[in-house]
């Protein structure tokens, strides 16, 4: 048998608790680690934690029993487009600190953000073919 998320109370909860750790704990390990652990951490929670809601994850469409497609990282295409902004509108944020010290691992951070806001927007144009 294999979990899936399909309330909104639990999608809900998922994206809060998810948020808390993938943001909380790399600051924590940070504190007596320094820099560099801490945003490995955070880059390994957060690839877990994207992995885990889009192999979890159902809309009202979508079969359960059966895998989601290895591209399909949301059930509907608007929230992968709003997920894709959201994640370049942090790249953005965060390209204004080039240059700045202690920021050996931004460069990294920006294009992570941009690989999974082109695997979110890929998502959604595949969906929006499949609609049609």
């Amino acid at each position: 048998m294999s979990v899936r998320i399909l309330s909104a109370q639990a999608k809900a909860t998922y994206l809060s608790v998810g948020l808390i750790v993938v943001v909380g704990l790399p600051v924590i390990i940070t504190i007596p680690l320094g820099l560099v652990p801490g945003m490995i951490s955070y880059f390994l929670l957060m690839t877990a934690w994207v992995i885990i809601g889009t192999r979890t994850f159902r809309g009202e469409n979508e079969a359960v029993q059966e895998p989601r497609a290895w591209w399909r990282m949301t059930s509907k295409p608007t929230a992968g487009v709003v997920l894709a902004l959201l994640l370049l509108l942090h790249a953005g944020g965060a390209a204004t600190q080039l240059g700045q010290p202690s920021t050996e691992l931004l460069g990294f951070a920006i294009a992570f953000d941009v690989v999974l806001a082109a695997l979110y927007l890929g998502s959604s144009l595949g969906l929006r073919r499949i609609a049609r």
